[in-house]
């Protein structure tokens, strides 16, 4: 009666408890072990503030700096306008003016020209021997403008009025009242017909000056 009667079961059971309560406190120890992932940052306020300021700052600037461009460009433009308008007038007037100065420029060189060229051609004409023809060719010019039924005389060189001889012949038979007369004042290789109306002068020192006289008053 006086032994010790142990029950195993309620030993176990204790046992259970005990391993409950070790495996209670060891869970309870993992949880508080375990590292908790920290989240982002709390941005500063303030720091924002500056941030946002900043950001606003800058995109004024930029804002300012294009109007600024633009106003100066626009400004530039309207500076060139009024500055270049005066020199588009000084420009369209030296361009209307042009065609007029050139021909003035034209009428000088003329007025220059025309008493070289006429001094050269009447110095080249004289050196030229006269040929028969030269000669015939003048008279049948001159008598062109007389009537055949007009009476006239024709004055010719006397060494013209030698060779052209036998060539008036025919002339004078279609030409009744026309008379020949040697005449030294007359420039070999030309002729002056006489008539009531005038003289006709086909000398071709007159027929040089005549010409000199058109390109000069062309030229004037």
């Amino acid at each position: 009666m006086g032994q010790l009667i142990r029950y195993p079961l309620a030993q176990d059971t204790g046992a259970v408890v005990g391993m409950r309560r070790a495996g209670s406190v060891h869970d309870t120890v993992s949880l508080h072990d375990r590292s908790v992932p920290e989240g982002p940052p709390v941005p500063d306020p303030v720091e924002l503030a500056v941030r946002r300021t900043e950001a606003q700052a800058e995109t004024a600037r930029q804002q300012a700096f294009h109007d600024g461009y633009r106003a100066g460009f626009l400004q530039g433009e309207l500076d060139g306008e009024r500055e270049g308008a005066p020199l588009r007038a000084r420009l369209q007037d030296l361009l209307a003016a042009l065609p007029g100065q050139q021909q003035q420029a034209w009428d000088r060189v003329e007025a220059l020209a025309v008493p070289v060229v006429m001094a050269a051609l009447v110095r080249l004409v004289g050196s030229l021997s006269v040929s028969t023809e030269f000669v015939r060719a003048s008279v049948c010019e001159a008598l062109a403008q007389v009537g055949r039924d007009e009476d006239c005389v024709l004055h010719l060189h006397p060494a013209d009025l030698d060779a052209l001889q036998r060539t008036l012949e025919p002339m004078l038979a279609d030409r009744p009242r026309l008379g020949l007369q040697a005449d030294p004042g007359v420039t070999g290789g030309g002729c002056v017909i006489g008539t009531a109306r005038g003289d006709i002068d086909a000398q071709w020192t007159v027929q040089l000056a005549r010409l000199g006289m058109a390109l000069a008053g062309r030229a004037a």
